[in-house]
């Protein structure tokens, strides 16, 4: 197909939809005379040879420019006069009178049997036009018309549109067996989206019966071509076991290459996983290197899985997991885990023994408010160990924990207390008085 085969209507929305400002004729390095688009968008002008020609170039292009409305450019850039020009020429080439006038011809062509064959390809540029309202005005119903005559020529992506037109009800009646037939039609061509939307239906007995088998068969597929939406779906089959074998391990691989992949809610089934047994027994068997979430995976979740590990709850009893867990929620803030890792420090319990790290992480959940933390922070303070011992601040903070609830803290603030002196206590005090937590 040559471009002067094009129907007018269609080069309208080829032309819109590809930033084409002007033909030009250009001579290839092997001699041979092409017709030139001309195209501009954010990086600059661009000439892409089209067509070979086999008459006068001049006339012909001249012909075809004219067609198009589209200016005769010469050279290797649009001039201000030439671009000007062509946009007076654009504003009436997307005029929908004229647009309507050459599909009026067209479809009088057809039924005259003068036309002869269609262009997919173009049927669809002209239905995404409508669709889109992409230099026309958007009209559904259009759009619908030439995405079937473009689907009906085997064109993939017409297809999908097509089903989605009768899924949503866009320029067509709301059908759904309609729409899976079109989204099956896609799909076999290999339209990944298409893939999913027909797994989706399967999947909710939306114009097909149920068959869990072939939902996730179809997501399989899809998920193959790198749709994130179908990799979560997928996940959520192995996790279920529905309608495939049961597999945390390859649940929890699909949602994280949805979640990599930018797929919102694959997140929150990493964490659904995470809060379960079955997904820290998976963690046991090497998936933790393999998926490296752990920086993924929100504090509180992080936190969680460090309790498990710690207290072997559904998992193999692992300190050093457990204070590695620790670490990344301590890391990001969490209170609870800066405590915790403190403890692991103090104990030895999956790290080095260190009394110092110990008061380093109890200080910074105290001052976070953690009555735990403050708790432990009065009592390196009041024994010395890893920070100078100091009276006055131990009781600053078991007298802060105390009034937050903690168990132990006043019974041990008072025994410090009829060891102080009058002035040590009034100190402690004014500390507490002052201190934001």
């Amino acid at each position: 197909m040559t471009l002067d085969q094009v129907p007018v209507s269609r080069l309208a929305a080829y032309i819109s939809a590809n930033g084409i400002i002007g033909l030009a004729i250009d001579r290839l390095a092997c001699g041979r005379v092409v017709a030139t688009e001309v195209r501009q968008d954010e990086l600059g002008i661009h000439r892409t040879p089209y067509v070979e020609l086999d008459g006068d170039p001049s006339q012909i292009v001249n012909e075809l420019a004219s067609r198009c409305g589209l200016p005769v450019l010469a050279g290797n850039a649009a001039t201000r006069d030439e671009m000007d020009a062509f946009q007076s020429k654009q504003q009436v080439l997307r005029s929908r009178a004229e647009i309507d006038k050459a599909i009026r011809a067209e479809i009088r062509a057809e039924q005259e049997g003068v036309r002869g064959v269609h262009y997919a390809d173009n049927d669809l540029a002209c239905a995404l036009a409508y669709f889109r309202g992409d230099g026309i005005r958007q009209d559904f119903v259009e759009a619908a018309r030439w995405f079937r005559m473009a689907a009906d020529q085997g064109q993939t992506e017409a297809k999908f549109y097509l089903g989605e037109c009768y899924a949503n009800g866009w320029g067509v009646d709301p059908d759904l067996e309609e729409a899976a037939f079109w989204y099956r039609q896609a799909a076999d061509g290999g339209h990944p989206t298409a893939q999913l939307c027909l797994g989706v239906c399967y999947a909710t007995g939306k114009g097909v019966r149920i068959d869990d088998q072939e939902a996730t068969k179809w997501y399989l597929l899809a998920a193959d071509q790198g749709n994130p939406k179908a990799q979560m779906l997928l996940g959520v089959c192995y996790e279920k076991g529905r309608g495939i074998s049961q597999d945390l391990k390859a649940a929890a691989g699909m949602y994280h290459a949805a979640a990599a992949a930018g797929e919102r809610d694959a997140k929150d089934h990493l964490v659904s996983l995470s809060s379960i047994n079955a997904f820290a027994r998976a963690l046991n068997d090497g998936l933790l290197e393999w998926l490296n979430i752990g920086d993924e995976l929100e504090p509180d979740d992080q936190f969680d899985l460090a309790q498990q590990y710690a207290q072997g709850d559904g998992v193999q009893h692992d300190l050093k997991a457990a204070a590695n867990w620790y670490l990344l929620a301590a890391q990001a803030g969490h209170s609870g885990a800066q405590n915790n890792l403190g403890v692991c420090y103090d104990r030895g319990e999956g790290v080095s023994q260190d009394s110092r790290q110990a008061a380093v992480w109890y200080r910074k959940a105290a001052e976070q408010g953690d009555e735990t933390g403050q708790f432990n922070l009065g009592l390196c303070y009041k024994l010395g160990t890893g920070v100078p011992k100091d009276l006055v601040l131990a009781y600053k903070w078991l007298n802060l924990a105390a009034a937050k609830g903690q168990a132990n803290a006043g019974r041990l603030r008072d025994e410090l207390e009829n060891k102080m002196l009058a002035s040590q206590i009034a100190e402690a005090q004014k500390l507490c008085r002052e201190s934001p937590v």
